[in-house]
């Protein structure tokens, strides 16, 4: 899991306005933590768990169905970059992201939303120069860069059937809008560790079989369709003639797939299928394993669009995720905010298919393909390990703060359907992290050691030229 943080005064006060409004449904939880805020750097991450979202549907259990339990939660984050030997620019700083969402319950319905705070984007404005009696007229025109909001998740869900027996409860619910659905368990590990992707915002809907067997176990069953399904592609490395820039990591991999507007149709007319499993089995109070499988595909999922919105390009796509995460809290801790705690596995697979030129045709679509295949298939494997200081050295330090540390490996393989497009090549990661943390704040030390079996990482002038890299940086990370 990747993580960081920046020190924002307007998110410190909504935290602040936050802790206060609703301190009166914080004393609920009977000091139990309950962690609302996901600092995933990936597709996948959410600031809402299901545990989250479960624990506020039991919270209106206690109370009139016309009432309304609302929640909110955030993620700020840094980096400053110490060393990178694929940039010439390190040491520097990086913002990447600022997240916030807002979890609403009542009765058998609750909505979340979350949305991402992009900062400045590039500017694309263009000037334009003309001549007229020797006067010359500027114009400028295009946007200047001011930031970007991306809706993350937009969904709601209705509990359509619940039945109890004793202390076992089945729940049924269908969820419509922009869902996520989740992907593999991998906060045992570094920020910085290649972990799977995870299932993005997909608009859609979704089926969802929620079986609690008392305290002892629990097992999730979803089904959904959706106009896109997530897929990521890796970068392709030629032979000669590379200048593209260094891998820099699985975790970077681009979204091949094209979601549609927010508020608009599907511009493809094709339909994705995605679902899951996934199993908990708890031995005692913070003594548990997990284990999770995911899958998604589509044919014919939309890649590209023309100006005027309609479908130019399509790939056939299949992304598979699983991991099993064991921890015992005695042993690792339980209050990892960036990399979590216990140990984690987790496997990932993308099947991207060659790109195919779309041409409307009435109603329909005719699908050709490209004259080169540009088509891949990757996978990723990996190992972590992360745990902190809570149960032992309470003597040393402040009441409430903790010691993290982290390692993990991670394994990735990546075949291309023709080797124009870019040679095959194998890289793995070897990550560690040592942090300090408070609350749900915590800071981090990440390093990493990246090597591969061809030259796929750069040199500090961006020139593709090594078979190795690496990387150091303090990050930070305050989840309310």
């Amino acid at each position: 899991m990747k993580r960081s943080v920046i020190h924002c005064m307007a998110i410190s006060a909504l935290a602040v306005a936050g802790n206060s409004a609703f301190a009166e449904e914080n004393k609920s939880t009977e000091n139990k933590e309950i962690k609302v805020a996901d600092a995933s750097n990936t597709t996948g991450g959410t600031l809402f768990s299901q545990e989250q979202i479960d624990f506020l549907k039991k919270e209106m259990q206690k109370k009139d169905v016309t009432e309304n339990k609302i929640a909110f939660a955030g993620l700020v984050q840094l980096n400053a970059n110490f060393n990178d030997s694929q940039r010439s620019s390190a040491p520097d700083f990086s913002a990447s992201k600022v997240r916030l969402g807002v979890n609403v319950s009542g009765g058998i319905a609750s909505g979340q939303v979350e949305v991402q705070l992009a900062g400045n984007k590039s500017s694309t404005q263009t000037v334009s120069s003309t001549t007229s009696n020797g006067q010359t007229t500027q114009v400028t025109s295009g946007d200047n860069g001011n930031g970007e909001v991306t809706i993350r998740r937009a969904q709601l869900n209705l509990d359509v059937l619940t039945l109890k027996a004793d202390q076992n409860v089945f729940t049924t619910t269908i969820s419509l809008g922009g869902i996520r659905i989740g992907g593999g368990d991998t906060t045992a590990a570094p920020d910085t560790t290649w972990t799977p992707t995870g299932y993005g915002r997909q608009d859609g809907a979704y089926l969802k079989q929620a079986m609690v067997f008392g305290k002892s176990a629990n097992i999730e069953l979803g089904v959904g369709g959706f106009n896109n399904i997530i897929a990521v592609t890796n970068n392709p490395y030629p032979s000669t003639n590379n200048q593209s820039g260094g891998y820099t990591g699985w975790g970077d991999a681009t979204t091949t797939t094209k979601q549609a507007n927010w508020g608009n149709n599907s511009f493809s007319q094709s339909m994705g299928i995605a679902g899951h499993l996934a199993a908990t089995v708890n031995f005692e109070e913070d003594h548990f394993v997990k284990a999770k499988a995911y899958i998604g595909s589509q044919g014919n999922a939309p890649t590209d669009q023309d100006s005027n919105g309609n479908l130019t390009k399509a790939k056939d796509v299949t992304h598979i995720e699983a991991s099993l995460l064991y921890n015992n809290a005695a042993v690792f801790g339980g209050k990892g905010v960036i990399s979590g705690n216990g140990v984690s596995a987790w496997y990932e697979n993308e099947n991207i298919g060659r790109t195919k030129t779309a041409a409307k045709s009435g109603s329909d679509f005719n699908y050709t393909n490209t004259a080169t295949d540009d088509s891949q298939n990757a996978t990723l494997a990996g190992l972590g390990i992360a745990a902190d200081s809570s149960n032992y050295l309470t003597g040393m330090l402040q009441k409430g703060d903790f010691i993290t540390y982290a390692i993990s490996y991670a394994m990735a393989n990546i075949t291309f359907g023709s080797k124009t497009t870019s040679q095959d090549y194998n890289a793995s990661q070897f990550a560690a992290s040592v942090g300090y943390g408070v609350n749900t704040f915590e800071t981090a030390v990440n390093f990493e050691f990246n090597s591969a079996d061809t030259n796929i990482y750069a040199d500090t002038n961006g020139v593709v030229n090594k078979k190795s890299s690496t990387k150091t940086y303090l990050t930070m990370a305050y989840a309310f």
